[in-house]
């Protein structure tokens, strides 16, 4: 089921003359008055609009194994990172076993 939200006012004789019910249409922005959104306008442009698609395609067909070779790779860097830096010290401990 739906929420309906509906407004009501009380009007005087002199306002409702002014602005009577059910006899024609008037402006769809005319009480109370809405000012026109801001919308952005490069999210309406060209290559945008063509971006996209491409993004959300290539997202649900690849994004899990992009993600994964990330983090993969991530990690590989990590693990060398971690050896460059203690690969004087596991050279010592080596020496020190053989000598």
């Amino acid at each position: 089921m739906g929420l309906v939200e509906m407004d009501m006012m009380l009007l005087t004789k002199q306002e409702a003359d002014q602005e009577p019910a059910g006899k024609k249409r008037s402006e769809p922005n005319h009480s109370p008055f809405l000012e026109k959104p801001n919308r952005k306008t490069w999210a309406n442009s060209w290559l945008v609009s063509r971006i996209k698609p491409c993004i959300k395609y290539f997202w649900h067909y690849y994004g899990l194994q992009i993600l994964l070779w990330i983090l993969i790779i991530a990690l590989l860097a990590l693990t060398i990172f971690a050896l460059i830096q203690t690969w004087p010290i596991i050279l010592l401990e080596i020496f020190k076993g053989i000598f």
